[in-house]
């Protein structure tokens, strides 16, 4: 088993692959990242992706099956106010009806191009969704600072 790629990463990076697939569609500009620390040469609008925590509570009880569910963490960095709405609205509805889950692994000939199949499909409820208020005194990529995160799992079916 590589540890390249894991259930977190596939997660993070299957919702990448939907939010920038779904940003062509729609014509939206905007960078889209997996990442858990952020830069400051960062172009603005940007759309960050992390996972910060893994639950596991029993199925039933009486029995060792858990449910899986990741806390999936969304940050827009805008440079308006008006866009930092405007993309938290446009995420909310795109991803409103789950995205497709799927397995990357280590592609030989091309690191940075991993391989990918579709396996299952992410659903998920609302956590937060939220302007970051950090004051008057911070830098430009946390100015106009949305949040948005979501409790995911994974269901057996694709969605094709």
């Amino acid at each position: 088993m590589s540890l390249d790629w894991g259930v977190i990463s596939n997660i993070e990076s299957s919702l990448k692959d939907f939010l920038v697939s779904q940003a062509n569609t729609d014509n939206i500009t905007v960078d889209i990242d997996v990442a858990d620390e952020y830069s400051n040469d960062w172009t603005l609008p940007r759309i960050v992706i992390d996972s910060d925590s893994k639950q596991k509570p029993r199925l039933e009880i009486g029995t060792n099956k858990r449910q899986n569910s990741y806390l999936i963490i969304i940050d827009i960095h805008a440079r308006t106010n008006i866009e930092r709405i405007n993309l938290a609205d446009w995420i909310e509805t795109t991803i409103n009806d789950g995205f497709d889950y799927y397995d990357y692994s280590s592609n030989p000939s091309n690191r940075d191009v991993p391989i990918k199949s579709q396996t299952a499909y992410v659903n998920f409820d609302y956590v937060t969704s939220q302007k970051v208020r950090l004051g008057d005194n911070v830098n430009d990529y946390d100015k106009w600072r949305y949040r948005i995160s979501i409790q995911a799992w994974i269901s057996g079916a694709c969605n094709i």
